[in-house]
């Protein structure tokens, strides 16, 4: 109280607690805020996915970006450039070469050209072995749950878990020979 500036009342040591607002949250704003996470979110999944360089800058680009995507980067586009280590931002153009996608829910698609991140060869040859190991997990997961002893001697909840196994690495297989179709990788 005593600094050099005009006091306005008591001192603060003596001042009620602050109580939130008790207005409603600003529905858009929020979701302007999911459709920045959801971005973000997926060009850290696929910087992830391609072996990116944490250091290395990439270039995005939005298709078929929904309102509320364009809204939020009209908004907030250092905020993504800064948070994902993104270098340009396009939306609605046509990404060149190989480049890695995720669709987000509301139909946005998040490209990410893989031109110069990644060696094209040595991410084909990877994801052709990664395919191959989950194959084989899967092939030992059938045989398993194809022994009748197996199944008839085990709980229920393991064979179940079991399948669920199987299920999950034949999905993460087809994914895997998705991506490679996608880089436009030899069979």
């Amino acid at each position: 109280q005593r600094l050099p500036h005009a006091a306005s009342g008591a001192s603060i040591s003596v001042q009620p607690w602050p109580t939130a607002g008790l207005g409603r949250p600003d529905a858009d704003a929020v979701a302007e805020f999911e459709a920045l996470q959801a971005v973000i979110g997926a060009i850290r999944v696929l910087r992830a996915e391609y072996g990116v360089a944490p250091g290395q800058v990439v270039n995005v680009t939005l298709v078929d970006a929904s309102p509320m995507v364009r809204a939020a980067i009209a908004v907030d586009a250092d905020t993504v450039r800064r948070l994902a280590k993104v270098g340009t931002l396009a939306l609605d153009t046509t990404p060149d070469g190989a480049s890695g996608t995720v669709v987000l829910e509301d139909r946005t698609t998040v490209s990410v050209p893989l031109g110069d991140l990644v060696d094209l060869d040595k991410e084909c040859a990877r994801l052709a072995a990664e395919a191959e190991k989950l194959e084989g997990l899967v092939r030992a997961q059938e045989s398993k749950l194809s022994n009748a002893q197996f199944v008839e001697r085990a709980p229920p909840a393991i064979v179940e878990k079991e399948r669920e196994k199987a299920t999950a690495w034949a999905a993460q297989a087809v994914a895997l020979r998705e991506q490679r179709r996608a880089l436009g990788c030899p069979d």
